[in-house]
């Protein structure tokens, strides 16, 4: 049984990533979510559905943990290659992606 995966022929993730990940967030998107993320004094951030790791992305360099997951391994594999592009960094290296 289970929930099929809706991206499994790969396509919506490649359109997501070059319509969305592929273009930078606006500079008030990253600032309302990381203010209010800082306000709160959260650290830790799961997100979930995170697509291509998008967010992951914005949240990680503003200093957050992330633990991104989402349902499609499609999805998951641009995150994976983001984290591998910039593994040597220690905050990308402890990037937790899954499913």
């Amino acid at each position: 049984f289970g929930i099929q995966d809706q991206y499994s022929d790969g396509k919506a993730a490649k359109v997501w990533h070059l319509y969305i990940g592929g273009k930078k967030r606006t500079d008030e998107y990253k600032e309302k979510l990381v203010g209010l993320l800082k306000k709160h004094n959260v650290q830790t951030v799961l997100d979930a559905a995170c697509g291509t790791g998008v967010d992951s992305l914005i949240l990680l360099e503003a200093g957050f943990t992330v633990k991104s997951v989402d349902a499609s391994d499609k999805m998951l594999k641009y995150a994976h290659k983001m984290r591998w592009q910039r593994r040597k960094e220690d905050i990308f290296d402890a990037w937790e992606i899954g499913e």
